[in-house]
């Protein structure tokens, strides 16, 4: 039996994007479940990692935000995604996660 969120949807996969500080390169995206991993403002002395990808369930998503505080990377923000990888427009809801109490 699956697990339903607090919205009611079934804990099924979902595309995330995931935003960090710092320069990663595509190596990492074997250790982040195989996210695509994009560079923005490489050449910027404040450059940020983009993560994006399907997520196979919350315990997944959990797992990947934990490696990402192992490697002491700072999480700016998590984004549940529409199935083409567009943001999700509704405002004021749980979509857009901010983890900054994770540090």
């Amino acid at each position: 039996m699956r697990n339903k969120s607090a919205s009611g949807r079934a804990d099924r996969p979902m595309m995330y994007e995931i935003i960090v500080e710092g320069a990663l390169d595509r190596r990492w995206q074997e250790w982040f479940g195989g996210m695509s991993v994009t560079v923005l403002a490489e050449d910027s002395p404040f450059p940020h990692t983009v993560m994006t990808g399907k997520v196979r369930d919350r315990s997944a998503l959990y797992g990947i935000l934990c490696q990402i505080m192992n490697y002491n990377l700072p999480i700016i923000s998590v984004k549940r995604l529409d199935k083409k990888g567009g943001e999700l427009s509704r405002t004021g809801n749980r979509q857009t996660i901010i983890h900054n109490k994770l540090k």
